[in-house]
């Protein structure tokens, strides 16, 4: 069956059904994505940086793409609909929610590891497709 994504995520709304997302006619979509977030993080670099986008590192940009490849994994792995992770207006907040979450993560990590007597940082974090990562909105320390 070849549905347009936006016809088949229309027929999933509400139903919570995420077998849309093993379609694969949602991958230019996804690609898309990971571009516009791309251009966002770069965007703003440059702005706290006063750098211009051909300024920047080649590891920085390397960086900066490998991110964004997981940002979006996670905000395709909670998106209840389609249209939910094709929002482009609250792509921002959707991207700030999961950086919440994978800060507040790492800092429970931590806590855990100085708790246990352990050291060392660890660079992983997982939002499972279980774990709304967006509505997330405290730290570990109980603030924003």
């Amino acid at each position: 069956m070849n549905h347009h994504p936006n016809d088949r995520a229309s027929m999933n709304y509400g139903q919570h059904d995420n077998s849309w997302k093993n379609d694969e006619a949602y991958e230019p979509y996804r690609r898309r994505m990971v571009t516009k977030m791309k251009v966002m993080l770069l965007a703003k670099s440059n702005r706290n940086s006063g750098k211009s986008p051909d300024e920047q590192s080649p590891l920085f940009v390397e960086n900066l793409t490998d991110m964004t490849t997981r940002l979006e994994q996670l905000l395709f792995n909670n998106a209840q609909t389609f249209e939910e992770y094709n929002d482009y207006s609250t792509l921002k907040q959707r991207m700030s929610d999961v950086a919440q979450y994978i800060s507040t993560q790492r800092k429970l990590q931590r806590q855990r590891r100085l708790s246990r007597g352990e050291s060392g940082e660890s660079t992983s974090s997982s939002c499972s497709s279980n774990t709304n990562c967006s509505n997330t909105t405290t730290s570990s320390t109980g603030t924003r």
